[in-house]
């Protein structure tokens, strides 16, 4: 057998076409493996969460046999390997829904993706993806081996951060998946289509980030969009989202300190009041008369409770 190539990072992963584009289903199923099929331990070795010798999530033994061309789809070695995949194996509906949604259960390319590990007791040993080139035959042109370097890249991103950056789903598809629903943008300038970018935070899995544009304004607008189009390129895409985002914490500081200044002047004047009626407090008598036959009478201008 020729040596098969190793798959280091996403680069290559998208590069080599491995599970798309849909209804396949590798790319789904490597990032299920990835994250909820084994964990590295102190060595770095890949601890296995299941156990495919029971079958479960559909695993069953993979016999290396010579496939029509005379050669072996993956090396000789004395330790037992596993395929992955094949959603028509009992146990197969234990993975996720979001791995199995699109299969048709016909004979097409919804169900061509395999993954194959060889075991080492509790340990995966290697990680292979593949792909059948027919029902009985895998394609050795696209077979490959997976590093723990880009199982653990995987690790950290998203299910949609990692389809993004795959080539899977591109920027509609994946507003559509979500079903979000996105509210118009505050402008005076008419708008007519709204486009879309969603921009991946590969450093982080949940956070991202969609930015909103008008479409279709007026002409005397169009140097404006022009310029906008410009700034949207995937370049300066991280650039744009962080002056968006300083200038809403910046109205939100100001919106903040607008009403805690008028609270402020609510409260000091309601002190001030408070204070005026208590230094001009009346004792409640009045003096009329002069000299020595002068009286005092109840004050006629408050009364006294």
């Amino acid at each position: 057998m020729s040596r098969l190539a190793t798959l280091d990072e996403m680069d290559h992963l998208e590069q080599c076409r491995f599970g798309r584009p849909s209804p396949r289903h590798g790319l789904k199923l490597l990032y299920w493996f990835a994250n909820d099929s084994l964990s590295f331990d102190l060595d770095d070795e890949m601890l296995s969460r299941c156990d495919p010798d029971k079958g479960e999530f559909g695993f069953h033994l993979f016999q290396n046999r010579y496939e029509r061309n005379r050669v072996k789809l993956l090396p000789d070695v004395d330790l037992p390997y596993y395929v992955l995949g094949n959603l028509n194996k009992p146990r197969s509906y234990e993975l996720p829904h979001y791995v199995r949604e699109e299969h048709t259960r016909h004979h097409d390319n919804s169900n061509m993706d395999r993954i194959i590990v060889s075991m080492d007791n509790e340990w995966f040993e290697k990680v292979y993806v593949t792909e059948h080139k027919d029902r009985s035959t895998y394609n050795a042109d696209a077979t490959y081996n997976v590093s723990k370097n880009l199982l653990k890249i995987i690790r950290g991103l998203s299910l949609i951060d990692y389809l993004w950056r795959t080539g899977f789903w591109w920027k509609p598809e994946i507003i559509r998946s979500l079903n979000i629903n996105i509210p118009q943008p505050k402008s005076t300038s008419p708008v007519n289509q709204m486009t879309i970018t969603l921009v991946p935070d590969v450093g982080s899995q949940r956070n991202r980030v969609t930015c909103l544009e008008p479409l279709n304004e007026p002409e005397s607008n169009q140097e404006s969009n022009q310029e906008s189009d410009q700034e949207n390129n995937p370049g300066n895409i991280h650039k744009n989202n962080s002056r968006n985002i300083q200038k809403n914490i910046q109205e939100n500081i100001q919106e903040n300190i607008q009403e805690n200044i008028q609270e402020n002047i609510q409260k000091n004047n309601l002190t001030n009041k408070s204070q005026n009626i208590s230094g001009n407090k009346c004792s409640g008598l009045k003096v009329s008369g002069s000299g020595n036959r002068s009286t005092r009478k109840n004050c006629c201008e408050c009364t006294i409770l």
